[in-house]
């Protein structure tokens, strides 16, 4: 394993939100807002998860595969 992990922050998350709305044209201001900022917040968090030591993002990966 070894493997360090950077997740995103919810800053870095809404940064690239406003560059893929600018990029297709749905310009700036209230069409390209994040509607749910506390939602946001809480799904950023989720693959930070650790259930009997263990990250659940791996199994997460895994599965999806």
């Amino acid at each position: 394993m070894g493997r360090d992990i950077r997740y995103l922050t919810v800053s870095e998350i809404v940064e690239i939100h406003m560059m893929i709305m600018r990029d297709y044209g749905e310009g700036e201001g209230e069409q390209a807002r994040v509607i749910f900022p506390d939602r946001l917040e809480s799904a950023s968090e989720r693959p930070k998860a650790v259930f009997f030591e263990k990250e659940q993002i791996q199994n997460q990966i895994i599965y999806q595969t």
